[in-house]
């Protein structure tokens, strides 16, 4: 997993796996066999949705207990992107999970991008994560009130998609450089949000519009801040070139975080190439820290 720069970047960027697939198409989702227990911690498998093979990158750290109900952490990746092992360890969301004894998961893309509403694909991606997690709430010991959705750039947006149609299954996104392409977002309940952005981030500006007409960074913490009922002002911190603001007085225990990071492009956080600023956050603990000390979901 490498830092995102500009669109060049993004294929080499973070979060997970597997080759390139085909195009959408049209009839009632089945499931293929699913893995046989005594698969190693990398598992490969997929998923027959509208007519379409949707594959995905499954790590099942050898520390959980099967007998546990344990945390599922989902992570999109950019478009285009990939979603295999190789990239998964680079985000270092393997070596998290180890010791925080939860699963993590890499769903592919079609053509290595999401549908996150103004872009970009047209694939019923909702569907997919929906019955992926089905899935693996089947084949695993998922606590499902501890089921959570990680993205970066066009997967931060299929994450904020998600918060707002499939909030019955996902306790909690993390949104790191990605921008709210969505519209008529109507979550059944309070979904926690972790949103990590760049002043100097030229694809989705900070402040709003670029080539794919962002929302501002404020407009969309304003609307998750009013979709969660939160009240009151937040707790303001500031480290290094980070500015911290979070919403500790959200309905069902919700908690509303954005991370301000001065002068930082649009990146996976963290990564050592390119040499991150001095003082910027490490993305990945900052997620994966973000969903461990949430509440359970109702």
């Amino acid at each position: 997993m490498v830092r995102i720069g500009r669109s060049a970047r993004l294929a080499l960027l973070l979060l997970l796996a597997l080759v390139l697939v085909a195009a959408c198409g049209g009839s009632a989702a089945t499931a293929t066999p699913t893995p046989t227990p005594s698969a190693g911690p990398w598992i490969s498998g997929s998923l027959n949705v509208n007519g379409n093979v949707r594959i995905y990158t499954l790590y099942r750290p050898p520390s959980i207990d099967a007998s546990k109900h344990a945390p599922l952490v989902m992570l999109l990746h950019a478009c285009p992107g990939n979603a295999d092992q190789a990239t998964l360890s680079a985000s270092h969301f393997n070596d998290l999970a180890d010791a925080g004894k939860f699963f993590v998961v890499g769903p592919q893309g079609i053509g290595g991008c999401w549908n996150a509403g103004s872009c970009c694909s047209a694939a019923d991606d909702v569907t997919f994560v929906s019955q992926l997690i089905d899935r693996l709430a089947k084949d695993l010991s998922l606590d499902p009130t501890r089921i959570f959705v990680a993205g970066v750039s066009n997967g931060g947006a299929m994450a904020y998609r998600l918060a707002c149609e499939l909030s019955s299954k996902i306790a909690g996104i993390a949104v790191v450089s990605g921008a709210m392409l969505t519209g008529n977002c109507h979550p059944a309940r309070s979904v926690s949000v972790l949103i990590m952005h760049g002043t100097a981030d030229d694809v989705y500006p900070y402040n709003g519009g670029g080539q794919y007409n962002a929302p501002s960074v404020t407009s969309v913490v304003q609307q998750w801040t009013t979709l969660d009922g939160c009240g009151g002002s937040p707790t303001q911190t500031e480290s290094g070139i980070t500015k911290t603001s979070e919403w500790h007085t959200c309905t069902a225990g919700a908690v509303v975080k954005v991370e301000t990071i001065v002068g930082a492009a649009h990146a996976w956080f963290g990564l050592t190439d390119p040499t991150p600023l001095p003082n910027e956050p490490q993305a990945t603990t900052e997620v994966w820290q973000f969903f461990s000390q949430l509440p359970p979901s109702a």
